[in-house]
């Protein structure tokens, strides 16, 4: 079942019996979205009412929209017009062809070139100010204690320099990154995946996964009758502080604790959020039946309605035999990301 209403989970009676309720209620959730040039980032509408936004956007116009959205849906809400940075002061954004793309990195055209990436064609140039994320959250008066629990990042390609001005907030106040993070240097001087993870591992994050994938190609094949392998370009990866593997107490650390099982029930780790749940909350029979009646609720995938879809894609099929390759690849790739059932064919 989606989460993705606005207030879904706030109002949920069952979400209401848990710690990480309570804690909402006492603060919201400190949320910062880095590149929200098409709105709030929507992992967050669950408990929207219940989240303070803290939102950057360095596009004139894309800024100018945020700062018209109804603010009155969040608990707090604040947009500002800097690049994020590793230091103060001013960079020039690199345009490219899909605004999208826009970068404070130069776009690598031997990159570019060798994959046919005609949207990330450099198309101008400006400049805009810059600042580090620490100073926001620590000097300029705008954030409340716990901003930046919960960090997204999508800035083609400078997530690093972003994180790099970020220390102490990623140290005090931050329990999960949602970074876009790059395999290939599709930007010139680019940090990679790799680079992030250590990066992160040093502040007390692991890495959970991924939420999206995408991978490039030269596009020699014809996909309507070829299948092969393609270079992985970019991908979303949750970088998450475990509060199991870090070992913490619920007595000493509930804040992050509960925030933590909230950042991996938005994205979907319900079998994370159930551990948290029963190894934190001394729970009693029916409040571990609630726990788990309430994760079930969002995660439940009714069989009939998989048939069904499956029946309506074999239709399309049908309808366009040419295109089925392409329709079942369309229909895998929505299910990528999801759980395995390697456990189902004994593999382990």
């Amino acid at each position: 079942m989606s989460t993705s209403d606005a207030n879904n989970l706030l109002n949920n009676p069952l979400f209401k019996k848990t710690p990480v309720y309570e804690a909402l209620k006492n603060q919201p959730l400190g949320f910062i979205d880095v590149g929200a040039r098409d709105g709030i980032e929507s992992l967050v509408n669950p408990v929207q009412k219940a989240t303070s936004v803290l939102a950057f956007e360095p596009d004139k116009e894309s800024y100018e929209e945020l700062k018209k959205a109804d603010h009155s849906i969040w608990a707090n809400y604040n947009v500002t017009p800097y690049g994020l940075a590793d230091k103060k002061g001013s960079a020039p954004l690199y345009l490219l062809r899909a605004a999208t793309n826009h970068s404070l990195l130069q776009p690598n055209q031997r990159f570019i070139q060798r994959y046919n990436m005609e949207k990330f064609e450099l198309v101008g140039q400006t400049s805009i100010p810059t600042i580090t994320l620490d100073e926001i959250i620590f000097s300029s008066g705008l954030c409340s204690p716990c901003q930046g629990e919960f960090i997204k990042l999508d800035t083609q390609g400078s997530e690093y320099e972003i994180l790099m001005g970020s220390k102490q907030t990623l140290k005090e106040n931050t329990v999960g990154v949602l970074a876009e993070v790059w395999f290939c240097h599709t930007y010139e001087n680019q940090k990679l995946f790799s680079d992030i993870e250590l990066y992160l591992r040093d502040f007390g994050f692991v890495f959970y996964g991924f939420t999206t994938l995408h991978q490039r190609s030269r596009k020699s094949l014809d996909k309507k009758q070829a299948r092969g392998r393609e270079r992985l370009l970019y991908a979303d990866a949750l970088f998450i502080k475990d509060p199991i593997e870090n070992g913490l107490d619920f007595v000493n650390n509930k804040r992050e604790i509960c925030i933590a099982f909230l950042i991996a029930f938005l994205l979907g780790y319900y079998d994370f959020a159930i551990e948290i749940g029963m190894k934190y909350w001394n729970l009693s029979t029916e409040e571990q039946e609630n726990l788990f009646a309430l994760i079930n609720h969002y995660a439940f995938v009714d069989p009939s309605q998989t048939r069904h879809n499956l029946s309506n894609l074999m239709e399309k099929i049908n309808n366009d035999q040419e295109k089925a390759n392409i329709l079942m690849g369309k229909y895998c790739d929505s299910h990528r990301t999801w759980c395995d059932y390697d456990e189902f064919s004994g593999s382990f």
